[in-house]
C-alpha cells in the first residue's frame, strides 16, 4: 500500500498543482465566464497528495503538533473543495414594503452539487434603511431593517448590515453599496386586468444625476422614465434614510408621442393602454452567500495555528548557554 501511496505524497506533486491552484484563481477572478467552484480540481489534487504524505511518511506521526497542523490543512482543503461545490453567491433588489422574490435574484456564483431553487427558502420583507455618508460621498455604516417569520408565522424585525447577516436556512443575507429610489406603477392595458410593478433606478447617490430607466410596454412601445430626486450633499455628512421619500416626486415619462410630467396618481395614455405613477419608494441592494463549512474552517484555522505554534516552541533548540545560565541560577540558589 505504501508503494502506491508514496507517489502521490510526493513533493513533485505538491509543487506543480500548487502553481496551477494559484493561476486558477487568479483566472476565476479576471475571467467572469470560467466559475470559481473549478478550484476543487487543484485543490482536491492537493488533498489526496498531503493525505498520502501523512501516511507514507513516519515523521508526521512521530510528532503530534505537526502531525495535527497537518490534518487541520487536511481539512481546510478538503472543507474548501466542499465549498466550492456546494456554495452558492447571488444578489438582489428589494422594493422596500415587498417581500424577496427568489425569482428576482441574480446568481453570480454556483457550485456543481448547489441544487437549484433553494433560494425559496429564504423570506424576509423589506423595511426602511439608512446609510451615514462622510463628505466626499464616503459611504460609512449601512443598516437595513428586515422583517423575518419565526416559527409561528408572525414577523419579527432585525436589522442587517454590511457585517451583520441574516441568516436563515443556511444563507447568510448582507446589505450592498447598492440602494436607490424607484417608482410604483400600474399598467392598465385594453380589455385587460391592471398589472402592478415598478422601476429601480439606478444607484444612489452614485447616480443621482442620471435617475433615468428604459421600459418597453406590452404593446411595444419604448419608454424612458426619469425621477427628480434630490442632488446628494456631497460636501457634508449626511444620511440617505429609505424611509423617508418625500411622497411628491414628479416622474418624467418620455414616448415617441411626446413627454409628460406625472404626479403620483396620475395617468398617461400610452399604445396598448394606460400608465398609473402610484408613487415613488426606495429599493436596497443585497448579496446572497451559502456556506455551510464556514464554522468549521474557522475551527480548523484555530486549531492549526495553535499546533504550529506548538510544534516551533518545541522543536527549535533552545538559545546558546542557556543551558549553562540555568545551572548558574540554580546552584546561586542552592
Amino acid at each position: 500500500m505504501k508503494r502506491l501511496l508514496a507517489p502521490l505524497g510526493s513533493l513533485a506533486i505538491t509543487f506543480p498543482v500548487m502553481l496551477a491552484l494559484a493561476a486558477c484563481v487568479v483566472a476565476s477572478y479576471s475571467l467572469d465566464a470560467l466559475p470559481r467552484w473549478l478550484l476543487a480540481l487543484p485543490l482536491t489534487v492537493l488533498t489526496v497528495n498531503l493525505l498520502a504524505a501523512l501516511a507514507t511518511h513516519p515523521r508526521f506521526r512521530r510528532q503530534l503538533p505537526l502531525l495535527a497542523f497537518h490534518l487541520c490543512l487536511l481539512a481546510a482543503m478538503g472543507l474548501s473543495v466542499a465549498a466550492l461545490l456546494t456554495g452558492l453567491e447571488a444578489r438582489v433588489e428589494v422594493l422596500s414594503g415587498e417581500p424577496f422574490e427568489p425569482a428576482a435574484a441574480t446568481v453570480t456564483e454556483r457550485g456543481a452539487w448547489h441544487p437549484e431553487g433553494r433560494l425559496a427558502e429564504l423570506a424576509f420583507v423589506q423595511r426602511g434603511f439608512t446609510v451615514d455618508y462622510a463628505p466626499g460621498l464616503v459611504r460609512g455604516r449601512t443598516l437595513s431593517t428586515v422583517a423575518v417569520p419565526d416559527e409561528d408565522g408572525a414577523l419579527r424585525t432585525q436589522t442587517v448590515g454590511d457585517t451583520r447577516p441574516l441568516v436563515q436556512g443556511g444563507f447568510r443575507v448582507y446589505t450592498s453599496s447598492n440602494k436607490g429610489y424607484a417608482a410604483v406603477l400600474t399598467w392598465l392595458a385594453d380589455g385587460a386586468p391592471a398589472e402592478r410593478g415598478a422601476v429601480h433606478f439606478p444607484s444612489y447617490p452614485l447616480n443621482d444625476w442620471k435617475q433615468v430607466r428604459e421600459w418597453r410596454t406590452p404593446a411595444g412601445e419604448a419608454v424612458s422614465f426619469e425621477l427628480a430626486v434630490p442632488a446628494a450633499p456631497a460636501d457634508g455628512r449626511w444620511r440617505f434614510d429609505g424611509a423617508a421619500v418625500a411622497p411628491d416626486l414628479p416622474l418624467v415619462v418620455r414616448h415617441p408621442g411626446g413627454e409628460r410630467r406625472l404626479a403620483p396618481g396620475e395617468w398617461i395614455a400610452l399604445r396598448g393602454g394606460r400608465l398609473r405613477y402610484d408613487r415613488p419608494t426606495t429599493w436596497m441592494g443585497y448579496r446572497i452567500a451559502y456556506d455551510p463549512t464556514l464554522p468549521w474552517l474557522l475551527a480548523s484555522g484555530i486549531v492549526g495555528a495553535l499546533a504550529l505554534a506548538a510544534h516551533f516552541f518545541v522543536a527549535l533548540p533552545a538559545p546558546a548557554g542557556a543551558g549553562a545560565r540555568l545551572g548558574r541560577a540554580r546552584a546561586a540558589g542552592a
